[in-house]
């Protein structure tokens, strides 16, 4: 059997929190495609990976009592048993014949100015994917001179985090191979992107 966690679209999403007004992602905000398995499941980590939470979808989860910080929501696809599966472990310590999407980033902030409208989306791609080398980040209609990009492995652990100044290509040669996440801020907009590396 060969699980697939699916491919997620949607958010960042950023709340304010600790108002005590819900702060909640509306249903149907988050779309998964091409998941196969017979067990599905929703998760929430943190950026290192430790399982938050164990929802049967992301629209119940409140993250307002959660405090300021930066989670990571995840569909895991798996077959048979898994282990590790249970808040308070990490993400990296699953096992079991699974399959995780990429990752959709949850920001909460703690006194934020009511009054920010929400960013339009960033319009970038990151080619080629997969690579064995070299990715270029393409911005369109972004004009930026410095870009911080972090790598992330399935997990949520971080391998590393740089800035891009100028040219917009990042040397992924040190990677083991496998898959990863590319979070990249433009002026502290997120944007999150699965990449192969063979």
């Amino acid at each position: 059997n060969q699980p697939e966690g699916g491919i997620l679209e949607g958010g960042p999403f950023e709340f304010q929190v600790g108002d005590g007004e819900a702060d909640m992602i509306e249903e149907g905000a988050i779309t998964l495609s091409d998941n196969a398995g017979a067990n599905s499941q929703w998760m929430v980590t943190d950026e290192q990976g430790t399982i938050l939470g164990l929802p049967p979808m992301p629209s119940v989860v409140d993250f307002d009592d959660a405090g300021a910080g930066t989670c990571l929501i995840w569909h895991l696809s798996y077959d048979g048993e898994i282990s590790g599966l249970e808040m308070g472990n990490n993400a990296a310590d699953l096992s079991g014949c699974f399959s995780l999407s990429n990752a959709i980033e949850v920001i909460r902030l703690e006194n934020a100015p009511k009054d920010i409208e929400p960013n339009e989306p960033l319009e970038l791609r990151v080619f080629p994917n997969p690579a064995s080398q070299f990715i270029t980040i393409d911005l369109e209609q972004v004009v930026e001179e410095n870009i911080e990009i972090t790598i992330y492995d399935i997990a949520g652990h971080a391998y590393f985090k740089t800035s891009l100044v100028d040219e917009n290509v990042l040397d992924i040669s040190s990677l083991p191979a496998g898959q990863y996440f590319a979070k990249i801020l433009v002026n502290n907009r997120p944007f999150i992107t699965r990449i192969s590396k063979f």
